[in-house]
Formats: C-alpha cells, structure tokens, sequence
C-alpha cells in the first residue's frame, strides 16, 4: 500500500483514541482511508473516515461539519446508516471481506477500524504485472470474492462499488473485497445529489438511474471487473447502452468473446456476458445462480475432459495393439493363457496380471467418477442452499437437484433430515423431489412442515399445488389463495403477482380489479418482469382503469 496527501485527510500523528495516523491510503467521495498504528498492541491497521465530500468539509480543528444547513440532515443520516453498516460489517468473519474491527466516533464523525493486509489491489496488479488474467487466475480470484459476497448480501447489504481498484490480493495471492462505502448506499436512497455517484463501466444502469438494486447489481460490478481480467478493456459504460437502447440501435456491448485477449471456456464466456446484460431480467438474480454458471458448468467439463482422456488412452493402448500385428481378440486369448500358467509360473504370469488389473482398475474408476462427480455437486450446492437467506437460492437447487434423479434427490434430503431433523429448507427440498416424481400427497406434507415453520418458498409451493389440483390432490382455489397470501405478505413477488392474477381472474375470491392491480404493483416493485407484463396488459386494455398507453409502454 502506497501512502499518498490529501488536503483534506487527517494530519500525520493525530491520535484518534489508540490509534495514530501514520499516513493516507486512498481517498474516494465519500470518505479517507488511513494507515495507522495501534499504540496499545503496536500493530498496524486501515481506517476509514466518513467524510462525504459533497456534503461535509473539515474545519481547521479537524471537525467534520456539514457544508450547509441543508445538506446537516442528509449527512446526519448518511452518518447513522455508516454507523449502523459498521456495525453489521464487523460481525463478518470470512477470509475474502475485509476485516472489520471496530468502529468509533471523533470529529464529528465516524471511523471503521480495519485489519492491515500487505499486498495491491487488482487494478494495480493488473498495471503494473499482467493485463489480462488466464481463466485459472480468474477463478482464484473471482470464486472467492464472490463467496464473500455471497455474506455480505444475506445480511442485506449490497456494496455497489465492485471493481478492481476494490478487490485488493494480498501477498500470498488470495483476494479480498475492501471499501464498501456503507454511507454510499444510505444517501443514495435519501438525497438527489449522491444518486450520480458511481464508477462508470462497472455500474449497471439502474444504479445510475436510481432504480431497483439488488444482488443483480454487485453481479454487474464483478461481471464487469471479470471483463476487464479478460480483455484488458473496460466495459462500455451503461449509460451509453441505454441511449442506445432507447433510439432503437444495437446493444454497443462488445460481447466478451469477441473482445478477449486470451483463450477462456465457453462457460467462463457465456456467464460474464449474463453478468453483463443491460436489463436486470438477463441477469443472474443471486449470487449463488451465478456461482452455479461458473462452477457447475466448470465441473461438468471437467468430467468431461477426464473421459475424454480415458478414451484417448483407450485409442492408444488399441493402436499399441494394432501396431504390434494383434487383434484385441488375440491379447484377449493370450491373457487367458497367461494366467492359466498361474498355478506353475506365477512369476511369468503375474506381470500381465497385474496390468490388466491395473487397466480394468483405473476404467472403473473413471467411469464411476464421471457418473456421481455431478451429483456430489449438486448434492453440495443444494447443502449450501440450505443454508441460505434467498428463497430463489433454495427453489432453484431444489430443481437443479431433481435433474440428476429425484430418487437420488429424496435419498439425499431423507439422510438430511436425519441429521438436521426439523430443518425447514431440508423438508422443503424433501417436498420438492417427491413434487418432481409428481407424488403430490407426499410434496405437501413436508411442503406444509417448513411452511408450518415459515418458509416463505414452501408456503407458495402449496399454493401452485392446491392451484393445479393434478394428481392426487384435488384442486381447492381458497386454499391456493390462503398459501398465495401468506407468502405474499412476507414479499415474496412471485406469491404477489399470483395473488394479482387470482384477484384479476376471480379465482377462490370475488373478482376485484382494484386488488389486482395493487398486488402486481408490489410484485412489479421487486423487479418481477410478470407483475411488469401484467400491469402493461391491464392499462393498455383499461382493466380496472382509464386506458393508458404511456403507462402500458413503462
């Protein structure tokens, strides 16, 4: 780390309780980052001073103060979000989110006390070392990263800022997400002079347009930073894509595999570029689903490569065969031959033995490799969602699961329980395998327990099952209705938008338009495209309301 000046940054030597400032590391809008000494435990740590530059200055006596009485309550605020993120940022414990220590208050305004890491960020890594990564480079970097941000999003935060300059390498290599800029996100949300605050080419539109953000905008910024890895180039900026768009001309994206300076998968090309969509919809939606673009497909290659390898030594042993004048026929008889004289030459025998044991051996284990290292992925990835806050994360591996064997899968989920008994997402990946196999009965009674303890994605489930009515459960449009609800006022958008759908049809309730509409809105508001579809239909027909074509187009 390089110590720089700032006219602005605290002086050499000032103390801020136990610490000493030693120097400036960096400086952004919205705050200063310091290197400094821990006087009590002689060991050096980062900080970082909220000091937002549109809206505070520092006074001669190194107070913070707000640059003007309207600007006092958008800084207040913006001060007491920084406070309340640091707090949750410092309960963080994982290797790739940079280490929060604590947290303090001086000069009228607030400070994080960070671990000190030796090493640079990827920006300058990728200045000062190589331009471009090779996809093992990328993996090594970006997997990790995207774990920790994995973290930071269960406890519903996002970092908006994801680029190389803030993913730092530590000497040993392994990376680090730093500089969340926590006040960032708060006063993005309060005032109008922050809402254009963001580093062009690695901000999606919607963050530039102040519109809906969620874990599909950081995946945008890790997308982008991954570009970059690739082509040695920036991403185009959005706000150039969306004129773009907006007068009807191509998409000014070069696509990642037509801008690479290196050669990378298929896989590794097709996820950035899904990273990188314009619209949000194109997008993963979770952290984990784009995870599972990487590294399921990853695998699968991989498998695929070590039969491809098998086969290739089986080509060559066979032209060893043909080479030396003898059918595989022939090898075969003399095999037999061979080991017939077991009984009074085992030494002249023993060799070929062992050869074609040690053939049949490694045959059998590549064949057994290849068919259960998908399964013991998804097996893991459907582990992992369990354990997670996102209800897409555990419906999707539930269905990601089912694709291999929804026997296998209700053996998995069984043995589950038995070690986790009671765990809601567990049953409700029970549920899910035997919906798969269409044993109705049985997919609503462990749908029912994890919705009895509150899973919002079993609660739903119920209701599409009580909706259909196949198979063995007869259909019930109030029960459907009552699951809907449930999941619905917990703000699952997909429990909105068909409860708007069932307001709309009269389906197990009075038809009533005005319901309708108020619950596509709410879905529409979580970003879901159907609510967004259904809400055009409605006010480009004049459902409920005065017929509408600006509305409709929006």
């Amino acid at each position: 780390m390089n110590v720089t000046e700032h006219r602005n940054a605290l002086p050499v030597g000032c103390e801020l309780q136990e610490y000493r400032i030693e120097g400036m590391l960096g400086h952004g809008n919205f705050g200063i980052t310091y290197l400094a000494m821990d006087i009590h435990l002689d060991k050096r740590v980062v900080i970082k001073e909220y000091l937002p530059q549109e809206l505070a200055i520092r006074e001669q006596d190194s107070t913070v103060v707000a640059k003007s009485s309207d600007d006092q309550d958008s800084y207040q605020w913006g001060l007491q979000r920084f406070l309340s993120e640091a707090r949750v940022l410092a309960q963080f414990n994982h290797p790739n989110i940079v280490r929060v220590l604590r947290f303090l208050e001086a000069h009228n305004t607030a400070y994080f006390v960070m671990e000190y890491e030796e090493g640079e960020n990827l920006a300058d890594y990728l200045k000062h070392q190589e331009p471009v990564l090779s996809e093992q480079q990328i993996m090594d970097v970006f997997i990790p990263i995207l774990d920790g941000l994995r973290m930071v999003h269960s406890k519903g935060l996002l970092h908006r800022d994801i680029k190389p300059d803030n993913i730092f390498l530590r000497n040993d290599s392994s990376p680090m997400l730093i500089d969340f800029g926590a006040a960032r996100e708060a006063m993005g949300e309060r005032g109008q002079p922050l809402t254009t605050v963001y580093t062009a080419g690695y901000a999606p539109y919607e963050q530039q347009a102040t519109g809906k953000q969620g874990p599909w905008t950081d995946i945008y910024g890790v997308g982008a930073s991954m570009y970059q890895c690739m082509t040695g180039e920036m991403v185009v900026g959005a706000a150039l894509r969306n004129t773009a768009f907006m007068e009807q001309e191509p998409d000014p994206y070069v696509p990642v595999g037509k801008a690479v300076m290196a050669e990378y998968s298929d896989t590794l090309i097709t996820a950035v570029d899904a990273a990188l969509a314009f619209r949000i919809k194109d997008r993963p939606q979770t952290v984990k689903a784009f995870q599972n673009m990487l590294m399921t497909d990853m695998a699968k290659a991989k498998s695929e490569r070590w039969w491809e390898g098998l086969l290739r030594w089986m080509k060559h042993w066979f032209d060893f065969v043909k080479q030396h004048g003898l059918t595989l026929f022939t090898k075969v008889k003399q095999t037999f031959q061979w080991l017939s004289v077991c009984r009074t030459g085992w030494a002249s025998g023993k060799k070929s033995f062992a050869l074609i044991g040690a053939c049949l051996f490694v045959a059998a284990a590549a064949g057994y490799w290849w068919r259960t290292e998908p399964n013991r992925l998804i097996a893991r990835e459907c582990e992992l969602a369990a354990g997670s806050p996102y209800q897409e994360d555990i419906a999707g591996f539930g269905v990601e699961l089912n694709k291999i064997d929804p026997w296998y899968a209700i053996d998995l989920c069984s043995q589950a329980l038995e070690v986790y008994p009671n765990n809601p997402k567990y049953q409700y990946l029970l549920g899910r395998a035997y919906h798969a196999k269409n044993d109705l009965s049985q997919a609503l009674l462990y749908y029912g327990m994890a919705a009895g303890q509150g899973l919002v994605i079993a609660q739903f489930e119920q209701g599409l099952i009580y909706l259909a009515g196949t198979g063995n459960v007869t259909q019930d449009n109030k029960k459907a209705l009552e699951w809907f609800r449930l999941a619905a006022d917990q703000g699952l958008a997909i429990a909105q938008n068909e409860l708007g759908r069932m307001y709309r049809k009269g389906q197990g309730v009075e038809q009533d338009d005005q319901a309708s509409i108020a619950w596509y809105l709410k879905a529409a508001a979580k970003n879901n495209w159907f609510a967004q579809y259904n809400l055009g239909n409605i006010y480009e027909l004049g459902i409920g309301v005065d017929a509408n074509g600006q509305k409709a187009v929006e």
